[in-house]
């Protein structure tokens, strides 16, 4: 029996365009989690920060990537993981 992936969770991946790109018309829903330091930036700024940060981030995929939701905490442990997948 073969599983298919139906979420991924992406650590800061919205930096790496490639790898939310990845997820272009795959059907596999995203949640991605918003980095320590845009948590403090949007906390400390206006609205309008928050609204520009999603514009910049998720904006450019929003047609053609599922996000599930926006995460914030649950950081991630390992430097180098950058992604969590579901079955």
């Amino acid at each position: 029996m073969r599983k298919q992936i139906r979420r991924v969770r992406i650590y800061d991946g919205y930096k790496d365009r490639d790898l939310v790109a990845a997820f272009r018309n795959q059907g596999v829903q995203v949640m991605v989690g918003v980095g320590n330091q845009d948590v403090i930036r949007i906390a400390r700024g206006r609205p309008n920060v928050a609204l520009d940060w999603l514009k910049n981030n998720i904006g450019p995929h929003a047609d053609q990537v599922p996000f599930r939701c926006i995460l914030v905490g649950g950081n991630n442990m390992l430097k180098n993981f950058k992604i969590d997948v579901f079955y």
